[in-house]
């Protein structure tokens, strides 16, 4: 046994650190991509439906992607203009937007809820409307969508039962100008006027 030496602790531990190295790093593991989802991004469901009818004005207007989608790339019109990447229209040819205003989501939301910037923050009644997404929205792998994604819906009108128009032709008690055109109401109406 002449030259062999018996090794010391720290020439031990080495040895055993650096068969532990070479055991985990010859082993299959993780690479950078594994788990993440690559595919392209699209719109899940709209809320309302497609062709929905009798919305109710009050109602808000949800969007689920199939992933995540950076808050930054979801933009909404706010001044009446159809510019942003998500346009809720008055007609089909997209010339005036119903103003906006988005959740924001956060960095991990497939769904954002938009609601009308509008006085009492409600949809016109009696309206239809055409939802435009553009495909120009991207994931966090810049992924856009394939094309963009359409739908429609129309709201409620505000007089939706309970509610009579007809032509009369005296007035009754009321006194009025030559010319002017009476009213009937199904519900007792409080008037008030002055001569």
């Amino acid at each position: 046994m002449s030259g062999l030496k018996t090794a010391g602790p720290i020439q031990f531990h080495f040895a055993v650190l650096l068969s532990l190295f070479l055991l985990f790093s010859c082993a299959p593991g993780k690479d950078d991509t594994e788990g993440e989802d690559r595919s392209t991004p699209y719109v899940k469901s709209i809320s309302p439906d497609n062709a929905a009818t009798g919305v109710p004005t009050s109602k808000t207007i949800t969007i689920t992607f199939s992933k995540a989608i950076p808050p930054s790339q979801v933009t909404v019109d706010t001044d009446w203009q159809c510019s942003k990447n998500i346009q809720i229209a008055f007609d089909s040819s997209y010339s005036s937007c119903l103003p906006l205003t988005s959740n924001g989501g956060d960095n991990a939301s497939k769904v954002f809820i938009l609601t009308p910037n509008t006085k009492g923050e409600k949809i016109p009644s009696g309206t239809k409307f055409w939802i435009k997404i553009s495909s120009s929205i991207k994931d966090y792998y810049d992924k856009e969508m394939d094309a963009d994604k359409t739908s429609s819906f129309t709201t409620e009108t505000r007089c939706s039962s309970g509610c009579s128009w007809s032509q009369v032709t005296t007035v009754g008690d009321l006194t009025a100008r030559s010319g002017h055109s009476g009213l009937v109401f199904n519900k007792k109406m409080r008037l008030f006027g002055g001569t």
